[in-house]
């Protein structure tokens, strides 16, 4: 995520991106990846919005479509950052894969009138592949999670099986000793 966020910044040229993710009860997004000292500070305080109409990233993860202002001071939905103070266009962007929003993708621009249609073309098109790579880490954490339970379980069952042999086999051993001490 933080080479995205670089890689936004350094190639179109823009002053700020960010990504944030959605908390467990979707009430939260949480920055985890910020471009820059200011990204940097964001995330050393945990930075978080509330998925509400009260910034442009919680408009666009409630409605599932990219918000776009040319001066965020017009804009009723731009959250005054005060790690980004310099901010005067901003994009937000929804991460959505396989029709579930992950979090979003926000790019700000220190210039009025900064974003042109086909940078919000190429930058959904962005956003849409961080989706499917944070989709596809997370389907992978919970495959790695599933086999370890998989090869805990089997290793139970294992040892349980191995052990109730052994009692077995010890029981059939020593079955003949007590009517040989019974003859003495």
């Amino acid at each position: 995520l933080m080479r995205t966020v670089d890689i936004i910044c350094s190639e179109f040229g823009i002053y700020y991106s960010g990504v944030f993710l959605l908390s467990e009860d979707k009430q939260w997004v949480k920055l985890h990846a910020g471009y820059g000292d200011a990204g940097k500070e964001m995330l050393r305080a945990g930075f978080r919005l509330p998925v509400d109409r009260s910034s442009m990233v919680g408009v666009a993860i409630l409605d599932k479509k990219g918000q776009l202002t040319a001066n965020v001071e017009v804009h009723a939905a731009h959250f005054k950052n005060p790690y980004l103070k310099d901010t005067r266009s901003e994009i937000a962007l929804p991460l959505i894969a396989k029709s579930q929003v992950l979090g979003a993708l926000t790019v700000q621009s220190d210039q009025l009138n900064a974003f042109a249609e086909e940078d919000v073309t190429a930058l959904q098109t962005m956003a849409d592949q961080v989706a499917i790579a944070i989709n596809n880490a997370r389907l992978l954490q919970e495959l790695e999670e599933a086999n370890n339970e998989l090869v805990r379980t089997k290793t139970f069952e294992a040892i349980a099986t191995a052990t109730g042999e052994a009692i077995h086999w010890v029981g059939n051993k020593a079955a003949p000793i007590p009517g040989s001490v019974a003859r003495l």
